[in-house]
């Protein structure tokens, strides 16, 4: 009779301890959101050492300002900086000129952005997402 109690203990803490896992590891991630503005500060050819698309690579600076400047006092992670990030597309690569061509990106161009800071999550501390740009093309680097 121990045995059998004793190896239903097991098989318990063995479903219990894989349920925790799941919530633990990977799982949903979420975000707080601050919106603002980014304005293209530089494109540049992108360095050949960096994931980049195919054809053309350019790394696009922005500075983004959130609309209500009192929102940065709210940051938790202060040391991310507004004024130096990069627009990525398809899980981190610098985009190429056809997609810079077909989105119309210039120097100067403001756009509605979104400082998007993990509140919940094991995914990036914080990430920038574009009410206007989609940054996951399903034609890729296109």
């Amino acid at each position: 009779m121990k045995t059998k109690q004793l190896l239903l203990a097991i098989v318990l803490l063995i479903q219990t301890s894989c349920e925790r896992n799941e919530n633990l590891i990977g799982g949903e991630c979420k975000y707080v959101e601050y919106i603002g503005k980014a304005i293209i500060t530089s494109i540049i050819d992108a360095p050949i050492d960096e994931q980049n698309c195919p054809n053309n690579p350019r790394k696009i600076k922005f500075e983004f300002t959130p609309d209500n400047i009192s929102d940065t006092t709210l940051y938790m992670f202060n040391n991310y900086t507004d004024s130096i990030n990069y627009i990525k597309i398809n899980s981190g690569m610098n985009p190429s000129q056809i997609w810079i061509d077909n989105n119309q990106i210039n120097i100067g161009n403001q756009y509605v952005c979104y400082r998007n800071e993990i509140i919940q999550g094991t995914c990036s501390p914080v990430i920038f997402t574009f009410q206007d740009l989609n940054l996951n093309p399903k034609n890729g680097c296109q």
